[in-house]
């Protein structure tokens, strides 16, 4: 997911942390399921705050750009820079290749079904320990 799009959905996820809040507030912890031209139930909030914390933690990282080499069709004699022509004469085409000197960045690992299964009957309504078990589940998946 590039840059733009992430920040653009974390927007969106950021208005989903908004309405929990606010409906928070006004039913002292607990949640029902609010109706704004749909429904949108506790699960989709608690879906919007991981994502928003997802996305915040991961826009926070530096991004690593690939090096890059150029090798020759020809002869496959690799170039740092963008040659202009090869020793061999045999070939003007290059294949560009990218690629990262450090760790490659890592694949985002949600939660499975049975993760989710196991925190909804752990903690059910209650709705801070259940946000703080998920929070700890996606670190402890993802770092």
């Amino acid at each position: 997911m590039g840059e733009k799009l992430m920040q653009q959905a974390l927007e969106a996820a950021e208005v989903l942390e908004k309405l929990f809040k606010q409906a928070e507030a006004m039913h002292e912890g607990t949640i029902p399921s609010v109706n704004v031209n749909c429904q949108i139930t506790q699960s989709d909030l608690r879906k919007g705050l991981c994502a928003a914390t997802a996305l915040r933690e991961r826009l926070a990282q530096p991004v690593q750009e690939p090096a890059v080499r150029w090798v020759c069709k020809g002869c496959g004699h690799e170039y740092m820079d963008a040659p202009t022509s090869c020793d061999c004469m045999e070939s003007t085409e290059y294949d560009r290749v990218e690629y990262y000197t450090g760790p490659q960045p890592r694949q985002w690992q949600g939660l499975t079904d049975e993760d989710k299964a196991e925190l909804d009957e752990k903690y059910g309504d209650d709705t801070l320990a259940h946000l703080d078990a998920i929070e700890a589940k996606l670190k402890e998946k993802n770092t």
